[in-house]
């Protein structure tokens, strides 16, 4: 299944679902939108990359793909959970900031 089939897919069945509402203008705009076109230009800015393993809201496989994609320096941090768990979790919240408190370190310094 390619990329906007299943972000439509995912995004019908959280609204049948009822746990998510997304306006049909965002729809669209979730649809037309094609980032893994545009991730080898950030090549050489840093990337940090947060994934939530069962992300519901940006399928995990499609964040990994792009991962794969981008150039040099890069690094994938993953938690355990869903998209919101990185604000809505304490503990994963903490978890995250480290990771980025490093990579900011690292890549901002000078």
């Amino acid at each position: 299944m390619d990329r906007k089939s299943l972000t439509m897919q995912r995004i019908i069945t959280f609204q049948s679902e009822g746990t998510n509402t997304v306006t049909v203008a965002s729809l669209e705009q979730v649809v037309e939108s094609d980032p893994m076109a545009f991730i080898h230009a950030i090549t050489p800015t840093p990337l940090l990359m947060i994934i939530a393993t069962a992300d519901t809201t940006v399928p995990p496989e499609l964040q990994r793909a792009a991962f794969a994609q981008a150039g040099e320096p890069k690094r994938l941090f993953t938690y355990q959970g869903d998209h919101y768990d990185i604000y809505d979790l304490p503990e994963t919240t903490l978890l995250a900031a480290s990771e980025a408190r490093a990579w900011f370190t690292t890549y901002l310094k000078q």
